[in-house]
């Protein structure tokens, strides 16, 4: 029996999973986007690639970890230690990491978390495909009708202003309810201050770009700039798992450990907190 589980990805510094497509504008090197929406994506063939490097290094020193591997991962054909006669897939699939929150910055405090009804609706899907539970599932649909673009959860400062971001209004009471508590519990938010922006407005928020270059001998030899996702942001995932226990072995992998996810690791970009996203009970399957 498959069972299915949601994660999210708290990114700790910048990320930078690159789309590899060539640009002849300002920009030299794009962040990966969903092809529906634009909203920025990490492709569920980087998720994995970057999840079974983070195994592999990690179990090194362990053989009950090494043989965990190609079960998760499947075989890896430029291996030769690995069993020729194991069937190559592996038993679990992973799906493309969407973003639901990232940060803009303000003139009166450090930043605040902003998502959209889009990127709320596609999450909630998410998590009752995963098998949140019957009263859970009744608590997000009634977040979803509450209709809370252009609002916030918090008392705005005199003059407060936020970097692309045209209005919003508080609603803390509304915050406050049940469902919103849910939201901010699944994700431990409980201290961040969010804005829910249009769709629009979302998808229209540019990303932060940075300069790189290459010196020789102090001399400028190549100069890009490449987009980056802001630390602070936050995605999530969803797995299907087709074999009982291995989902609990991936959850013990990586409880408490960063992953590094995307180029540019030596420069500390992508590193990154993951954790499995619970129900009430705390279990999905």
């Amino acid at each position: 029996m498959s069972s299915k589980n949601v994660y999210f990805i708290k990114a700790v510094t910048n990320l930078h999973v690159g789309s590899g497509d060539v640009t002849y504008g300002v920009v030299d090197n794009m962040v990966q986007r969903d092809c529906v929406t634009n909203y920025p994506i990490i492709n569920s063939s980087s998720l994995k690639g970057a999840l079974r490097a983070f195994f592999e290094c990690n179990a090194k020193d362990n053989e009950s970890d090494k043989n965990n591997v190609p079960k998760i991962f499947g075989k890896d054909s430029n291996s030769p230690s690995q069993d020729n006669t194991q069937n190559g897939k592996g038993k679990m699939a992973f799906f493309d990491a969407k973003i639901l929150f990232r940060p803009v910055r303000s003139n009166k405090r450090p930043y605040a978390l902003v998502t959209c009804p889009q990127a709320l609706s596609d999450f909630f899907e998410y998590l009752e495909i995963s098998g949140i539970k019957e009263d859970e599932k009744e608590g997000l649909k009634q977040l979803k009708e509450k209709k809370l673009e252009n609002k916030c959860n918090f008392e705005p400062k005199e003059n407060e202003k936020f970097e692309e971001i045209s209005k919003y209004e508080d609603i803390t009471n509304l915050f406050k309810s049940e469902e919103i508590t849910n939201l901010c519990n699944y994700l431990n938010l409980n201290d961040e201050k969010i804005i829910i922006c249009s769709n629009e407005e979302f998808s229209n928020l540019n990303l932060p770009v940075i300069a790189r270059n290459q010196l020789e001998n102090g001399e400028s030899k190549n100069l890009w700039y490449e987009e980056v996702v802001p630390r602070k942001s936050i995605f999530y995932f969803m797995t299907n798992c087709e074999e009982d226990g291995l989902s609990n072995t991936f959850n013990e992998a990586i409880k408490e450990k960063l992953v590094q996810i995307g180029g540019n690791a030596t420069i500390g970009y992508g590193f990154c907190d993951i954790g499995i996203i619970k129900s009430k009970e705390g279990n999905n399957e």
